[in-house]
């Protein structure tokens, strides 16, 4: 008896908590759940950190390319419904029917044209288009500097479009006059003849494309293949800019 008053007064025994017990299955259920829900939400995090430090490092002229892509995406929708609605087409379509109304400035310029995108499928593609943009032009630019990159694209996408109105000529024999006004344009043919020459000045890397490990130098072949296989293998569908701007990457 002393020594049970020297310990005090016995505590109650703590009830087992229901609501523990209740929620112990469900909890043990929804963990992995919550695991990959959170790596999910550290997924996103960790693209956006990348997304902020590639602009933050991107230099002016790339910058200044994907500002111009979006705002004169959208001047050319307010320009449609204006009496001047012609003006893109006559500035950036390139084709051999350009060519021989003497349109001779969009041989150069181009690739400078952008389209508001319509559709899910669209501005995916469009994302992408930036996305390869921002990870591709600044190597280039920091390699030759904001100018002598801009004449190099002027330079590249004028022999590029060369090309191209020299395989649809051919093509018009076979095709008609239709070939004569396929046009050359938009930024993808620059980001494959770019992406290639990067890709060739470092070969000894095999980098993971959509689940497949392909060596550097057939990377580019393996993109236009699966371009051209979107847009289907036939004459009249086939991207033939981005084939002649990865053989000129190439060559």
């Amino acid at each position: 008896r002393r020594a049970a008053r020297s310990r005090g007064p016995a505590r109650p025994r703590a009830r087992p908590s229901v609501r523990l017990v209740l929620a112990g299955p469900w909890a043990r259920r929804s963990a992995p759940r919550q695991a990959i829900a959170g790596q999910g939400t550290h997924r996103r995090r960790r693209m956006a950190i990348n997304l902020g430090q590639e602009w933050t490092w991107c230099p002016g002229l790339t910058r200044a390319i994907l500002l111009f892509s979006v705002a004169s995406s959208l001047l050319w929708i307010i320009l449609d419904s204006t009496p001047i609605k012609w003006l893109p087409q006559v500035l950036f379509d390139s084709s051999v029917y350009s060519v021989l109304r003497l349109h001779v400035w969009s041989l150069f310029l181009s690739c400078f044209y952008a389209w508001m995108p319509w559709g899910v499928m669209e501005l995916l593609i469009e994302l992408l288009k930036m996305w390869m943009i921002l990870t591709t032009f600044p190597a280039h630019e920091n390699k030759y500097g904001s100018t002598a990159f801009l004449l190099w694209l002027f330079v590249a996408n004028a022999m590029l479009c060369g090309a191209h109105d020299v395989i649809m000529y051919c093509f018009s024999f076979l095709e008609g006059e239709d070939a004569l006004t396929r046009v050359c344009c938009g930024m993808w043919p620059m980001i494959f003849m770019i992406k290639t020459c990067n890709v060739l000045s470092d070969m000894n890397i095999s980098p993971s494309f959509l689940g497949l490990v392909i060596p550097n130098k057939w990377l580019p072949l393996a993109m236009c293949g699966i371009f051209c296989f979107i847009d289907g293998f036939r004459t009249r569908t086939m991207r033939w800019d981005i084939v002649v701007a990865v053989a000129i990457g190439y060559a």
